[in-house]
């Protein structure tokens, strides 16, 4: 080949390129004039196709997440399909299903009928809505693009993209994605409020007489073609440096001094080729032909799945640490010993109905759906028969521990204070619920999360929110029927304090349970002679000349306290028990544990006894 050859070669190459790179930009100004204030969205939604990888949306309802997928559907040329994720829905409703089919002759033979996730863009609407089974049947094939259904091994057409979207509100009866579909996005897309100007546009354009409907700029055919041509862009070794430099820093042992011990674990190999391709992407989106150390660093912030922000999540933790360390540890070792000693899985509210759990065989009803039935069951008889199920949605559990002034105190009699106590038994009973599938809140100061490492979470939760944390009881919070709310506190409020918040609390419909925490002392009043008393909310105090002669008043002041605690989480529905800091907090963990099913409401008069 002569110098001559070549030359046309390589500015044949530039040219088809430099064509390809119009055809990207004009898909994005078309995309532009349907979704108006969202231009980084629709890059990053673009960048995501290019790369050929899968983006994960998360905003608020109303903010074009729907709109934009089905638009780009359209100005890319892609057959896109749209599954709304549900509680009941199965795998066979994405995946598809065998059905039996008889012949003329007699013989029987089943057909496999292809789901909607045979499409090319495929949009997982709301898919934390769905069980995990059901989120597991979309891994294969975001990863390896085919799927396998009864043994037989079916391809997806190409090319294949999932966008799915996720509310971030009303995060009751819903499955928090795992690890492991994490990793199968590219990237994670926020999707925020528009500005002004955008939206004064958005009003226009959809309320009158004619609305703007995007054009198709690009066939499936010239979207692989993109994606082949970035998969060739030359990558400088600075670059490489970079992008290699940034994942591995964020690994456990990359990191020097208190940052080490906060990075629990970091992004893989896949980060690293996430980020080769989403820069190669940038550039072609911008009509350059190679990337630049900036795009290296402009991709990552653009929240790519597999890094999951790491970094700001070990330097958050690190800035709490030293307060963390020196506040929590024995609470958090004695709470983890607690969990282990109690066995969890009680607490799974099992409901019946579709859904992803075998019940049993029934016979098909006309007007059911046709993928509803056991065609293999069905083969074996001749009637058709339908798999009952039933289903275990994730609740959010609010567990309140009350950390004010007067759980400070602890007698002669007690193992630790109240307020240690009440600590212990909330991370005991946040580890426990998450095991079992649960999120947990704190009203008011942490929203729900089923981390694994829950524990942490709420020490810090507790830690950076110390005025809602000195709180006797929690703020007015928005809770959810399907939700449950547990209160730790010594309940030394005024009844009609108490009684609001009971009010406000259950207002939704949820259950709930009060656990009165109480040092022992405070049950007998065992106090004679002179004796000054302090109150630890506003430091006033009071002498008493002869203490005995108080303990009756004392002791009946008590008693109808409690009696107007118990009445007024009866009359809402709620449970009401009494736990003293001079019995094993296990005892406690497991009565509450075994309160929070269907059909209990009273814990009884105590709680690890008297």
């Amino acid at each position: 080949m002569t110098a001559e050859t070549a030359e046309r070669m390589e500015d044949a190459i530039v040219r088809a390129a430099e064509a390809t790179a119009a055809q990207v930009r004009s898909a994005r100004a078309n995309i532009s004039t349907v979704i108006f204030g969202q231009q980084p969205v629709i890059d990053k939604a673009i960048i995501t196709v290019l790369s050929g990888g899968h983006a994960l949306l998360v905003g608020l309802p109303g903010l074009a997440k729907t709109k934009l997928v089905e638009t780009m559907g359209t100005v890319l040329g892609l057959d896109a399909r749209r599954i709304q994720f549900t509680p009941d829905l199965m795998p066979s409703d994405i995946l598809g299903s065998e059905v039996l089919e008889e012949a003329a002759d007699g013989r029987r033979a089943f057909r496999f009928v292809k789901g909607p996730v045979f499409a090319q863009l495929l949009m997982a609407d709301e898919i934390n809505r769905a069980s995990p089974r059901t989120q597991s049947a979309l891994l294969q094939s975001m990863q390896e693009h085919h799927v396998t259904v009864a043994g037989e091994t079916y391809e997806l057409p190409k090319p294949f993209h999932v966008l799915a979207t996720q509310n971030p509100l009303e995060q009751e009866g819903t499955y928090p994605l795992p690890e492991a579909q994490l990793d199968r996005f590219l990237m994670q897309i926020d999707v925020d409020y528009p500005d002004l100007e955008a939206e004064r546009k958005i009003l226009f354009d959809t309320t009158g007489a004619q609305e703007t409907h995007a054009r198709q700029a690009l066939s499936a055919d010239d979207l692989q073609a993109a994606q082949r041509l970035v998969r060739r862009l030359p990558v400088g070794d600075s670059v490489v440096d970079a992008i290699l430099t940034l994942v591995r820093s964020a690994r456990p042992g990359a990191a020097k001094g208190d940052l080490a011990n906060a990075i629990a674990w970091g992004p893989g190999p896949r980060a690293s080729q996430a980020l080769m391709l989403a820069v190669r992407a940038r550039a072609l989106l911008d009509g350059r032909l190679a990337p630049s150390i900036d795009e290296s660093a402009e991709s990552a912030m653009f929240d790519l799945a597999q890094t999951e922000s790491r970094e700001d999540q070990a330097r958050r933790l690190m800035r709490d640490s030293e307060q963390l360390a020196a506040a929590l540890p024995r609470l958090v070792l004695e709470a983890r010993r607690v969990a282990s000693t109690v066995v969890h899985g009680l607490h799974g509210r099992r409901r019946a109905g579709s859904g992803e759990n075998f019940w049993q065989f029934r016979r098909f009803s006309d007007g059911e759906p046709a993928n509803r039935v056991d065609w293999r069951r069905s083969a074996r008889d001749q009637h058709l028969y339908v798999r009952e199920r039933e289903w275990e949605a994730a609740h959010t559990v609010w567990i309140w521990p009350d950390c004010s002034a007067s759980m400070q105190f602890v007698s002669p009699l007690a193992w630790e204070t109240k307020r240690d106590r009440c600590i212990v038994l909330a991370f005991a009973l946040a580890e426990i619920m998450v095991r079992g599938g649960e999120r947990i809140g704190i009203p008011g100061i942490m929203r729900p999360t089923a981390s694994r490492a829950i524990i942490d979470r709420m020490a810090e939760a507790l830690l950076a929110a110390p005025d809602l944390a000195n709180a006797s009881l929690p703020p007015k919070t928005p809770v959810s029927r399907l939700s449950e709310v547990v209160i730790l506190s010594d309940c030394l409020v005024p009844i009609d304090e108490f009684r609001e918040e009971l009010k406000s609390l259950a207002s939704g419909g949820s259950r709930g349970h009060v656990l009165q925490i109480n040092d022992p002392i405070e049950e007998t009043f065992p106090y004679k002679g002179r004796v000054e008393f302090e109150d630890l909310e506003d430091k006033l105090t009071i002498t008493a000349g002869r203490a005995e002669t108080w303990r009756d008043d004392y002791v009946a002041r008590l008693t109808a306290h409690r009696a107007a605690l118990r009445q007024e989480c009866d009359g809402r529905g709620w449970s009401f028990g009494i736990h003293r800091t001079d019995n094993p907090p296990a005892t406690a963990i497991l009565a509450l544990h075994q309160r929070m099913g269907p059909g209990s409401r009273d814990i009884g008069p105590r709680i690890g006894g008297a």
